[in-house]
């Protein structure tokens, strides 16, 4: 049991720096000591080149899915959406059922929570046991 809420713990931990790495905006490149030393070249120099800036990431607004599977989240277990991150989001077929899935891994930032939910993109339902569509697509492998 103690094994399993530092896994979780961890896992919150990573996410929360991943999220924090993506949405912080760099302001200017990363500097090191070299960069503050002299260089004395052989070659005639003109004036130093500007050092170059990595531009500001973008943020793309959340696709619907995402946007579902949240608010999926926030009304079910009353968890703030600011409480929330995505840790991970794939696609999943299930092509013995016809089934396409958005799936998703949500942490609970502040209540040590996570959550694994798919959301079927014909229907926009949100699926929280992920283990009985995948025995359902065994068994109707099996039966095939």
């Amino acid at each position: 049991m103690k094994t399993s809420i530092k896994i979780r713990s961890s896992h919150i931990i990573v996410a929360a720096l991943l999220l924090t790495a993506f949405l912080t905006p760099r302001l200017t490149s990363p500097s090191t000591t070299q960069d503050k030393m002299p260089f004395d070249s052989p070659l005639p120099t003109s004036s130093p080149l500007p050092t170059p800036r990595a531009p500001a990431p973008t943020l793309s607004p959340p696709s619907a899915e995402v946007q579902i599977a949240l608010r999926y989240i926030v009304e079910k277990y009353g968890i703030p959406i600011e409480q929330l991150a995505i840790g991970n989001e794939h696609y999943r077929e299930y092509v013995e059922l016809g089934r396409a899935f958005r799936a998703f891994s949500l942490f609970d930032l502040k209540g040590e929570r996570f959550f694994q939910v798919m959301v079927d993109l014909k229907d926009r339902t949100v699926v929280e046991d992920v283990v009985a569509i995948e025995r359902a697509e065994a068994e109707a492998s099996r039966q095939k």
